[in-house]
């Protein structure tokens, strides 16, 4: 029997979009998903984006092709895979566009206004108030129309702008005292069981921020009372109606939870359902929603019967310099404040991308179809997004910044390398051989001679380490990246760094280019030219396999442009076909600044 795919998931993002839902008419309450159809910001792009290429890399790691210089009858690039799930939460207004535009490889999208949906909220209310896990009473607490969330009173603080006016410590967002008949879930019961559950390593503790939120929702868990679930239909009159209770609906973040389980197909009254896909993966979320998913989620879940997630992953917020974001003059900011819609200061992934097309259209030397345009916008934005330190601590976001990093790393490191060793000038037949791991190193030892020799020792203790010389440091870095790769985004959860690991193979790759100058060795008849332009081909082609959880479509470009296709085997006649769908112009065009 094959092993169920990973079940990664996103985020409904409706529930914590910071609008007074009192003041959006009924009507246009419809559907919930990114509430309302306003535009997501780039919060959820990264969001979408950071669970996208996790889910991409979980499918391909370990696979044969993700090492240098690998054995025959190899595939040359990981294959297309379905060894992942991802799922989302869409609507009709927007979000399920906003997947497509950012290439967001989605399995399943889940809309909650479905009656499928509809009916996994009311089974697993019925299940609960079956097990006596709800009960009825007085709710009375400090509650927040934007965030349509009930609060502590250690949860809330004066406004500094407003007297006597409370706002939450969170958001910022004015609090109402309430009091009135709510159904309420006995979380208390199951403190003691989410506490082992978080200290089990199922939220990351590496850096600083989620050490501190670890710590933050332990503390959190140890004073929260039952949670109300429901809410007057007079206040709330949007929200699935409670069973049985037609005066109440259900509270939006019970709602929204349930996503998850009607995604995973999960039937509580069919409980061995072979297609159902359960517990999740991983769960991407942001951090300002991580007291849904790390305590009144898994108390759920107990409640059910069900297994808790094996890992959630909350990142962090990305700022923008100044109150109120604006494309037109990224240079003008001066403070970093969170993206938030109350704060009027949102901008739109849609509007970034069209910066990106704009930018790319303007190059009339390299004319792209619409359709590359649009291709190349988006992964420039994914690799921006998934670049950041987004997943581990605050990053600030600007369209000056975004620039400079296309520019420089995927323009002028790698794209110009690329269109460097395909070029007919220096391979004139546009075939090549394929090098083997032993060819290489024997080439390395070959060229080294005094000006990469280095007799300076490095002492450690008793130990002597030779310093190395470039191009063997060269090989060995290239040897070790799908591993370091590996590490740092897998096990540290800092993709950004793993592509700092990958950046620096690629400068690597432009100096071992620079040194051995096979433009000119070509005239002059040298044979090492092959096999320079055949390690240098090697380098790319690792490059851009580990490139496809960020960038799928510019990885795919790159390595048609080497010949690989999806299905490529490494042939034994060794040699990499540059004509096969090749076209000599820039990977990337260049961004006039």
């Amino acid at each position: 029997m094959r092993p169920r795919p990973a079940f990664i998931t996103t985020p409904i993002f409706y529930a914590n979009a910071n609008i007074n839902l009192l003041k959006v008419g009924q009507k246009r309450l419809k559907n919930l998903i990114f509430l309302l159809g306003l535009e997501p910001h780039l919060g959820h792009a990264y969001t979408l984006c950071i669970a996208d290429a996790w889910s991409r890399f979980s499918a391909m790691r370990h696979h044969p092709s993700l090492q240098a210089f690998p054995p025959r009858r190899v595939f040359l690039r990981p294959p297309p895979s379905r060894t992942s799930f991802l799922c989302a939460g869409v609507d009709e207004h927007g979000s399920k566009d906003l997947c497509e535009n950012l290439n967001i490889s989605m399995a399943a999208f889940i809309r909650t206004t479905s009656e499928a949906h509809k009916y996994t909220v009311c089974e697993a209310w019925r299940y609960l108030e079956r097990s006596g896990y709800l009960y009825w009473n007085t709710f009375a607490g400090w509650y927040s129309i934007s965030d349509e969330t009930f609060y502590a009173d250690w949860e809330v603080v004066d406004s500094p702008s407003s007297n006597g006016v409370k706002v939450a410590k969170a958001t910022h967002n004015e609090v109402n005292w309430v009091e009135e008949e709510t159904c309420r879930f006995r979380l208390s019961a199951f403190k003691n069981q989410i506490h082992a559950w978080l200290d089990s390593g199922v939220l990351p503790d590496k850096s600083p921020e989620h050490a501190g939120l670890l710590a933050l929702t332990h503390s959190s868990l140890d004073l929260l009372e039952d949670p109300s679930i429901s809410r007057p239909k007079s206040r709330v009159s949007w929200g699935i109606p409670v069973p049985d209770r037609p005066d109440q609906t259900i509270y939006v973040w019970f709602d929204a939870l349930m996503n998850y389980l009607t995604a995973g197909k999960v039937s509580l009254n069919q409980p061995e359902n072979k297609d159902a896909m359960w517990p999740p993966d991983c769960q991407f979320i942001g951090k300002d929603i991580l007291r849904f998913h790390a305590i009144l989620w898994p108390a759920i879940l107990l409640a059910l019967g069900l297994p808790l997630p094996k890992r959630i992953i909350p990142h962090a917020h990305i700022l923008l310099e100044g109150t109120k974001a604006s494309l037109t003059a990224p240079h003008s900011y001066q403070l970093k404040r969170m993206m938030s819609k109350s704060l009027g200061n949102v901008v739109s992934p849609v509007e970034v991308l069209e910066y990106f097309a704009a930018a790319f259209t303007a190059v009339s030397s390299t004319p792209l179809s619409e359709a590359e345009v649009r291709a190349v916008a988006t992964d420039c934005l994914r690799y921006c997004l998934v670049r950041s330190a987004c997943l581990n601590e605050d990053t600030t976001f600007s369209l000056s910044l975004a620039t400079d990093t296309v520019n420089t790393e995927l323009v002028n490191w790698m794209g110009n390398l690329l269109s460097r060793i395909t070029s007919r000038k220096i391979v004139p037949t546009q075939t090549v051989p394929m090098l083997d791991l032993a060819e290489a190193q024997a080439f390395m030892s070959n060229v080294v001679d005094a000006e990469f020799l280095n007799d300076i020792h490095t002492c450690f203790g008793n130990s002597v380490i030779p310093v190395c010389n470039a191009e063997a440091l060269f090989i060995f870095s290239l040897r070790c990246l799908p591993e370091t790769f590996d590490t740092l985004w897998w096990e540290h959860l800092k993709p950004h760094h793993s592509v700092d690991a990958l950046m620096k193979v690629v400068r690597q790759t432009n100096a071992f280019l620079d040194r051995h100058q096979p433009w000119a060795s070509v005239a002059a008849g040298d044979g090492t030219v092959k096999t320079v332009v055949g390690v240098t081909l090697e380098a790319l082609r690792l490059i851009g396999c580990l490139l496809t959880p960020l960038i799928p479509s510019l990885s795919d470009r790159m390595l048609l442009r080497l010949g690989i296709k999806p299905d490529a085997l490494r042939r034994s006649s060794w040699h990499l076909n540059l004509n096969e769908q090749c076209q000599h112009r820039p990977l990337v065009p260049r961004i006039k600044t």
